[in-house]
């Protein structure tokens, strides 16, 4: 692909996919957060609750973000978005493609699940440190 005139071309390395990963994971990420956060605000009558389920819900995405860094390896490269938002097509065989973009998403899925899972965490402690102050 060639880019517009005026505009340098990125270099596709593998810095450059695990970039265009983090951004589509990103995006997805987003979006789910916008739909977690409407729930924790409709739950802004008590804050424990608000924060218990934001927990929850954060959990079931880190979940899902596991569950799709599993599958990363073996989802056809061709049918990701990331293959979909590269600046340019590399020029590998359809083996060593799999293998570097399928390789990149499991990478980064696992990754965003653990900051997901964190993310989490957090979330139920602070719901916790509610409970146990309204107890004192």
């Amino acid at each position: 692909m060639s880019s517009q005139m005026g505009e340098h071309p990125i270099p596709l390395t593998i810095e450059t996919v695990r970039i265009f990963a983090d951004f589509s994971i990103r995006r997805g990420c987003g979006f789910a957060l916008l739909g977690v956060s409407c729930v924790m605000f409709a739950f802004s009558f008590d804050l424990r609750q608000a924060f218990h389920v934001g927990a929850i819900l954060v959990g079931l995405l880190a979940i899902v973000l596991w569950f799709k860094g599993l599958r990363a390896r073996r989802k056809p490269y061709y049918r990701t978005e990331l293959w979909i938002i590269l600046p340019e097509r590399p020029r590998m065989g359809k083996a060593e493609l799999q293998r570097l973009i399928g390789g990149v998403l499991a990478e980064r899925f696992l990754w965003h699940a653990w900051a997901a899972a964190a993310v989490a965490g957090g979330l139920a402690v602070l719901a916790l440190f509610i409970w146990l102050n309204r107890l004192l």
